[in-house]
Order: structure tokens, then C-alpha cells, then sequence
């Protein structure tokens, strides 16, 4: 494997961490902090998580025959027809689980087929051998990194690849997003934290909601930062909730704020910096992110002085010592996940079944604590089907186009569940 990095980024470089696609248990690296909630944050803050937030693979592929492809223009020709996406599956015979994935009635920018479900999103070209645009784009879904750890989630796409008749080049790096979620002092969350950045970028933006800082972004090109609350925002908006988990905090301590420090560097930037393929990646994100956080961006006390007298200020500088690489895997978040797929369901189907009984309701009986026994009420579900002419093998297949939104990978849940018990999050939901 050709190692080769850019200058910039071998001070801190060990040039014996080569480390071999099929050894990846050996250099699983920790993403464990002291899960003790603190009341009282210091001026440097404190470190809950770093890894890989987002990744997209570029693949070249040569097949050894046609056979999948039939087995995907079946399943287009399908979803076309019935203008939805339709399912199919993989099953591995290598000790993995079958994987099952979701097939869109329209291609995109070239790629014939778009194939996704909850841990990638897979678009391929109809070529037998590689051509000049690459044979396959595969992102990798936030959550499916955070459980399962990038090195397994690489491994696993070209393990289904394979087990379907392709053989892939080395996998090349199309985008990757690096980041850090930093506890700290709620004092230091100003829209003043701005004019203390020195950077190579000339974009620079603070972003608020009403009067709330919410975060700044910092680049807009191949390489851009994003600085923000990233508990507000899972709040408002991802609905990430198992991030808490992997912070090993049940919730952000009063007069604090948990910042998330991204770096997003697309292909071109990559590239000026030596790194091709998704191996070499791996084996120097520290190193790239030591060049992010020391020469691309840094937050300094006084960026109007020469650089000479100027300091790095002390949370800044936990963030360019805090990023651990490549983070393991947690099982804790499929329990989370799961969870709060579960509950967003259930709101919109208890919204619906009100609605219903409202409807037939003409008593007028708006008296404040009135009480409606949800039992006497469910029979609504089955004239709910038969309005809809909705057969046990209607249901069936409605249910069958909807596994791949929400499959996962099945994990210890036991051991996540003990592990929730020890952390103290809640771990007495049977039915998670």
C-alpha cells in the first residue's frame, strides 16, 4: 500500500502504524471519557466523544457477471410500476447478517440504481468494469458509524459487494467528516468566540435562532468547519438522542454547553494531503486532524497580535489534543435508536387514532379531564384496514416494503441494556 502523505501532515506521523484492512480489531481505538457528569467545567472543557461523523466511499468494481444486476432491474422495474421503492436482500454467507435494502424507482448523476436502508446509501453504475466515473458511491449514515465503528461499516459493504460478484479496488475517500463534542462553560459560548479564530478560511458565519447562538461555520470550499450547540441541535433537529450515550452524559450540566468542533474535507483536499484510499484514512486520523487544529484553524487570544505573541486559547487547545481517531463500536446507540423510531411512531399513530375517535364523537363534550378508554377504542385499527381493504396479505407486503427503513443490525442487547444499568440511562424497556 502506497503510504505516502502530504508534508503537512508528518510531524506528528508514525511511519510503523501501517496497519492491514483485515487487522482492523487489533487498532479499534477507544472512545471512552469519565462518565462522572460534571457540575463545575473548567476553562479548558472537557472531551465526551471524537471520531468520524460522516463518511462516503468511492468504489471501482469489476463483476464477475451479471446476475445482480438482473436481480436490481427486476426490483427497479418493480418500483417504477408502483412508483415507490421496493425491496430486496443480500444474504451473506460469511457470518453476516442478511442485509436488506430498499431500491428506488429512478436513478441519479449517472448511477443506474440507488439502493438505501438505515446503515448506507449505495448508488451503482451499469458497468461490468470500471469506467471513468466510479463504479459505486456509498455513504455511510451517522448513527451506523457511532454503533458499529467505520472500520467494520467498510468492511461490511465491500464483505456484501463481494458476496454479490464484485471485486473492488482499494475503496478512495470521496468525503469524511472528523469531529470532537466538547463540554464546556457556558461563559465561553459567546458570538465574541468568532473574532478569536485564526483560519485559512475567508467564509466565516455565526448562526442563531432568535437571540440563541447556535453555532458558527467557518470554509465553505473542500475543507469547512462547523462549530455548534450539539445538544440544541439534536434537540431541535436530528433527534440524536443517542449522542447522550455515547457522552456517557444523561444530560448537558446546567450553565454548560456541549460543542461540537466538525471538520468536513471533500475529495480535492483529501487528496493534497496524501490520503487516496480509505486505508490510508485509517491510518492517520489523528494526524489529520492535528493539521486541522493546529495550522488549517485555531481559536488564539488575541488574532489582532503577530502570531508570535499570540496564544491558543486552553479549550482549544484540549480540542487539538482530545481526538482519539477512529472510534469503536457502541451498541449502546441501537437501543437508543430503536427507541426513538418507536416513540416518533407512535406519536403520529396516536394522533391519527384521536382523530378518529373525534370524528365519530358527537357527544360535544369538551369538559376539561374528560376520560376515553383507549381499549374500547382499538377496534378502530381493523375498520381502519377494512375501510382500506387492507388484507392480511396487503399488510404483509406494506410491511415488507418498510423493513429496510428501519432494520438494523442486530447487537447485544442484553449487554447494551446492562450497560445503560451501569451508566445509569434507562435500561427497563422490554419492548426496545
Amino acid at each position: 500500500m502506497n503510504d505516502e502523505v502530504n508534508p503537512a501532515l508528518k510531524p506528528s506521523l508514525n511511519e510503523n502504524q501501517d496497519v492491514p484492512r483485515d487487522s482492523a480489531e487489533r487498532w479499534q481505538q477507544t472512545n471512552s471519557h469519565p462518565s462522572n457528569v460534571m457540575t463545575d467545567v473548567p476553562e479548558t472543557g472537557r472531551v465526551l466523544a471524537s471520531g468520524f461523523d460522516a463518511l462516503t466511499l468511492s468504489l471501482n468494481l469489476t463483476w464477475r457477471d451479471g446476475r445482480f444486476f438482473k436481480l436490481l432491474d427486476r426490483i427497479k422495474t418493480d418500483a417504477i410500476a408502483q412508483d415507490c421503492e421496493m425491496p430486496g436482500v443480500i444474504r451473506p454467507r460469511n457470518g453476516y447478517e442478511p442485509w436488506l435494502f430498499n431500491v428506488l424507482p429512478f436513478g441519479s448523476q449517472g448511477y443506474t440504481w440507488l439502493l438505501r436502508n438505515k446503515e448506507f446509501f449505495l448508488k451503482l453504475t451499469h458497468a461490468m468494469n470500471p469506467k471513468s466515473r466510479p463504479s459505486a458511491m456509498v455513504d455511510i449514515r451517522s448513527e451506523t458509524l457511532w454503533r458499529c465503528g467505520p472500520l467494520e461499516c467498510v468492511d461490511r459493504i465491500i464483505s456484501l459487494l463481494n458476496v454479490v460478484g464484485a471485486i473492488e479496488e482499494p475503496p478512495k475517500v470521496s468525503r469524511v467528516d472528523l469531529c470532537l463534542d466538547i463540554l464546556l462553560p457556558e461563559t465561553l459560548w459567546t458570538h465574541a468566540l468568532l473574532e478569536h479564530a485564526v483560519t485559512k478560511a475567508m467564509y466565516q458565519c455565526a448562526h442563531r435562532t432568535h437571540t440563541r447562538l447556535t453555532g458558527f461555520s467557518i470554509g465553505r470550499g473542500s475543507v469547512a468547519a462547523r462549530i455548534y450547540d450539539k445538544a440544541h441541535e439534536i434537540g431541535a433537529k436530528s433527534k440524536k438522542l443517542w449522542m447522550h450515550d455515547i457522552w456517557k452524559l444523561p444530560e448537558v450540566p446546567e450553565n454548560a454547553r456541549v460543542v461540537r468542533v466538525e471538520f468536513q474535507l471533500r475529495r480535492e483536499a483529501l487528496t493534497e494531503l496524501g490520503i487516496d484510499t480509505v486505508w490510508q484514512l485509517f491510518n492517520h486520523p489523528v494526524n489529520l486532524w492535528s493539521y486541522l487544529v493546529h495550522k488549517w484553524l485555531k481559536f488564539q487570544d488575541d488574532p489582532q497580535k503577530h502570531h508570535t505573541c499570540q496564544h491558543t486559547m486552553p479549550w482549544w487547545k484540549t480540542v487539538q489534543e482530545g481526538f482519539l481517531g477512529v472510534q469503536s463500536c457502541n451498541p449502546l446507540v441501537r437501543a437508543q435508536a430503536v427507541k426513538i423510531d418507536k416513540k416518533r411512531i407512535a406519536q403520529q399513530l396516536m394522533g391519527q387514532l384521536t382523530s378518529l375517535i373525534a370524528i365519530e364523537d358527537d357527544s360535544g363534550d369538551v369538559t376539561p379531564g374528560r376520560e376515553i378508554n383507549l381499549s374500547e377504542h382499538l377496534p378502530k385499527v381493523e375498520e381502519s384496514a377494512e375501510l382500506l381493504n387492507l388484507g392480511s396479505k396487503q399488510l404483509g407486503e406494506k410491511v415488507r416494503r418498510k423493513l429496510a427503513r428501519y432494520v438494523r443490525r442486530i447487537d447485544k442487547m442484553n449487554a447494551a441494556r446492562e450497560e445503560r444499568k451501569r451508566l445509569g440511562f434507562p435500561h427497563s424497556s422490554p419492548a426496545i
